[in-house]
């Protein structure tokens, strides 16, 4: 996955909101594991799909989105 300004991170799954069974988010995991991060990034910041996932978004904005817990994690 990359944001406008370089690489961030790899997509790790998806939010649904199973009222209208669209994507909102995209989780995103950045970080090693024992300093791994997974976060919410909302589907509009998309631009683009091809060797990557491409952002809207700069790597401190991405930053800024909440955090979800990794799995196994609460």
């Amino acid at each position: 996955m990359y944001a406008a300004d370089g690489e961030f991170g790899r997509a790790r799954g998806l939010i649904i909101d199973v009222r209208d069974q669209h994507v909102t988010h995209l989780l995103v995991d950045k970080g090693q594991l024992w300093r791994r991060r997974r976060i919410a990034v909302p589907v509009e910041s998309v631009t683009t799909f091809g060797d990557g996932i491409q952002l809207d978004l700069t790597r401190a904005q991405v930053r800024d989105l909440p955090r979800i817990p990794p799995d196994g994690e609460a």
